[in-house]
């Protein structure tokens, strides 16, 4: 491929991008258990959720019993990340720690609580 034609490939991907968009999703699950996430292709991945092939938390508490999901008002992955973990922080403050899991604070409950200080606890300088 010549590189206009590269160049132009490009920027049909970044279009497809935008046109999408990014989803935000929270998995309401057995027990009580909330599940965060964002992709550009929310059926997708909801599918890959339910078939029990997706992140360990959402394995250990299927069956799914509610999605949420909104439209991003940006295509920044980085922006997204950051709404991503905000939601998380927040369902977290409301159910526990031991009961979410997405955004940054990820892992298991052991690593979640450590990530979680992270953003609580400031080093000394």
């Amino acid at each position: 491929m010549n590189k206009v034609g590269a160049n132009a490939m490009n920027i049909d991907l970044k279009i497809n991008d935008v046109a999408r968009g990014i989803y935000l999703y929270v998995l309401v699950l057995q027990n009580d258990k909330f599940y965060v996430g964002i992709t550009n292709s929310p059926e997708k991945r909801f599918r890959k959720h339910r078939s029990g092939t997706s992140v360990k938390f959402v394995n250990e508490n299927l069956p799914i019993i509610e999605i949420r999901k909104i439209q991003l008002a940006t295509t920044s992955r980085y922006e997204a990340l950051r709404i991503e973990t905000k939601t998380t922080l927040t369902l977290i403050h409301y159910y526990g720690v031991e009961n979410v899991c997405g955004g940054d604070i990820t892992g298991d409950i052991d690593t979640r609580i450590t990530k979680l200080k992270s953003y609580f606890i400031k080093p000394l300088i």
